[in-house]
C-alpha cells in the first residue's frame, strides 16, 4: 500500500456506530457512521494488500450528505470538501484489529486514493449488513420500520408525519401482539403447562412481543426496536413468532384470502388497525417497509408497501374488515324459523327498525317456546364489514332473550 504521510491521532474510530453501507461491492464500500457526540463520519475503502484493508474516515455534515445521496454532490466534492481540512487514514487487517488513526491534510491525500470528479451516488443502501450486525452485536433480533416518500429524505422527516405513522405501527403491533398471546394461551400446549410455567411463559410472551426503542438509523428514516426480553437464546423465541406473524400481515394485504386466513387466526382488530395504517399512509404519501432480523438464528423476514400497493390493499381489507357492536332491542318477533335458526324481529320503541338474522347456538333450543304475541328484550351482536369502497349488509345474531 502507499506509504502517507500524516499526523498519528487519538480520534476514536472504534467508538464509531455503523448507520448504513452506502456503497457495497462483495463488502462495504462506502459507509456511514455516527460518533457518540452525534457528528456524521464517513469511511471510504481506498487499498489493501495482503493482510489489511484501508479506509478513509472524514467528517460530513448531513446536509452535504443529503446532496450526495440526492446526487447534487459528487464524493469527490465530499471528500475535497471537508470542513475539517484533514481526512483520517485507518488499516485494519482481518481479524479486525485497527491501526492508529493517521490525520492526513487533504492536500497530502493520494491522488489515487480521491474518487472520480463525476463519482454521483447510484446505488441502492444495502440495509440488511448493518442490521444484521446489530443485531449479532446485541444478541438478539430487531424490528426495523423504514419509511420513505414525499418529503422524507436521508435520515430525516417532517415530525407530523413521523409521529403519526409512528403512533399507527405502534397501535397496529399492540393489536396484534395481544390477538398472538390470546391464540398461545388457547393452545394445548399452553393449557398442559402447571400454573407456575404459565405465568412464566406469559411474562415471557410480554416481553418477547412488546419492543423498546434502540435507535433510529439514517437511509430514508429507519428506526430500529427491539423486543424487551433480552435473554440470549441459541433457538428460535416467540420474539421471532411474533414478529413473522406481524411480517406476515402486512405480506397478506396482497390477498384477500390471506387476510380472511390471518381474521380467523387472530381476529378482525388488527387488519381494522392495518387499515388505518395504510390511509394514513396513503394519505401523507409515505411509504412503509418492516422487516426482523435474527443474526444469530439467520432469520431475515421483510415486507415493503409502496404508493402502488396502498390502493390494492385498502381494497381487499375492504372485503374482510368485519366488526361488532351489541344491541338491546324491545320488541317482537314477526318470523321465526325453526329449522334455519332464523328470525326476524320489529322494536316497539322505533317503527322503524326492523331487523333479521340468526339465533346463536347457545339458545337455539329456546326458539320453540318463543311467540308472536309476546314482547321480548334482545340482545344482538351486529356483525358489519366495513367497506370502504362499498357498501356491506349487517348480520344480527341473537344471544340473549328476555321476556317483558
Amino acid at each position: 500500500m502507499i506509504q502517507l504521510r500524516g499526523i498519528e491521532s487519538k480520534f476514536p474510530t472504534n467508538d464509531l456506530r455503523k448507520v448504513a453501507d452506502l456503497i457495497y461491492f462483495d463488502g462495504p464500500f462506502l459507509s456511514h457512521y455516527v460518533s457518540k457526540s452525534g457528528d456524521n463520519y464517513l469511511s471510504y475503502w481506498v487499498d489493501c494488500d495482503e493482510s489489511n484493508q484501508r479506509w478513509l474516515v472524514f467528517r460530513v455534515g448531513i446536509n452535504s450528505l443529503q446532496n450526495y445521496v440526492n446526487k447534487k454532490k459528487s464524493l469527490y466534492e465530499l471528500i475535497n470538501g471537508v470542513d475539517d481540512g484533514f481526512v483520517y487514514a485507518v488499516d485494519i487487517s482481518e481479524d479486525g484489529t485497527q491501526s492508529v488513526p493517521l490525520m492526513i491534510f487533504l492536500a497530502d491525500v493520494p491522488n489515487g486514493y480521491l474518487p472520480t470528479a463525476d463519482s454521483y451516488f447510484d446505488f441502492s443502501y444495502e440495509k440488511e449488513s448493518d442490521v444484521a450486525a446489530l443485531s449479532m452485536t446485541g444478541q438478539c433480533g430487531l424490528f426495523e420500520i423504514h419509511f420513505t416518500g414525499s418529503d422524507v429524505k436521508y435520515g430525516t422527516m417532517p415530525f407530523e408525519k413521523y409521529t403519526k405513522c409512528l403512533l399507527k405501527v405502534e397501535e397496529l403491533r399492540q393489536s396484534c401482539a395481544k390477538s398472538f398471546i390470546k391464540k398461545i394461551k388457547a393452545s394445548e400446549n399452553f393449557k398442559k403447562l402447571d400454573s407456575k410455567k404459565q405465568n412464566q411463559k406469559l411474562n415471557e410472551l410480554f416481553l418477547d412481543t412488546n419492543f423498546e426503542y434502540v435507535y433510529s438509523l439514517a437511509g430514508s428514516v429507519r428506526v430500529l426496536l427491539r423486543p424487551q426480553n433480552l435473554q440470549v437464546s441459541f433457538t428460535e423465541t416467540s420474539a421471532d413468532d411474533f414478529a413473522r406473524e406481524l411480517i406476515r400481515l402486512f405480506k397478506s394485504g396482497y390477498s384477500e384470502t390471506e387476510l380472511r386466513k390471518y381474521a380467523e387466526e387472530y381476529g378482525q382488530e388488527a387488519l381494522v388497525k392495518f387499515n388505518e395504517l395504510l390511509q394514513l399512509l396513503k394519505k401523507n404519501k409515505v411509504n412503509i417497509a418492516v422487516s426482523w432480523t435474527n443474526a444469530n438464528q439467520h432469520i431475515q423476514e421483510g415486507q415493503k408497501i409502496e404508493e402502488k400497493d396502498k390502493q390494492h390493499i385498502i381494497d381487499n381489507l375492504a372485503k374482510s374488515i368485519e366488526q361488532t357492536e351489541d344491541m338491546i332491542i324491545k320488541g317482537k318477533f314477526y318470523l321465526l324459523n325453526t329449522r334455519t335458526g332464523s328470525f326476524a324481529f320489529e322494536s316497539i320503541d322505533d317503527d322503524k327498525l326492523s331487523i333479521s338474522g340468526k339465533f346463536d347456538d347457545t339458545i337455539l333450543d329456546r326458539i320453540q317456546s318463543l311467540t308472536f304475541e309476546q314482547v321480548y328484550e334482545i340482545t344482538v351482536e351486529r356483525r358489519i364489514y366495513i367497506g370502504f369502497t362499498k357498501s356491506h349488509n349487517p348480520k344480527y345474531i341473537i344471544y340473549d332473550i328476555k321476556e317483558l
